[in-house]
């Protein structure tokens, strides 16, 4: 079975009071562009767990967790 692997590009809207940030769409006010590489090396079928390479391109807030949570990985 091949390794999942890939590239994410999402805009991301950080909420200052809240301390939290989210997807958004392109074009939408103060969101910035967050990008990064991710790579499956290890996955463990009895616990459902994957261990991941992340090489980031911009370094935005919460930016891992919610670019992967937003593609449910």
């Amino acid at each position: 079975m091949e390794k999942p692997k890939g590239t994410l590009e999402n805009y991301l809207l950080k909420n200052q009071q809240k301390n939290t940030s989210k997807v958004v769409k392109e074009g939408t006010k103060n969101a910035k562009l967050a990008k990064l590489d991710y790579e499956a090396i290890l996955y463990n079928e009895e616990i459902n767990l994957s261990v991941l390479k992340i090489k980031l391109h911009t370094g935005r807030h919460h930016q891992i967790r919610v670019q992967l949570a937003n593609i449910r990985t």
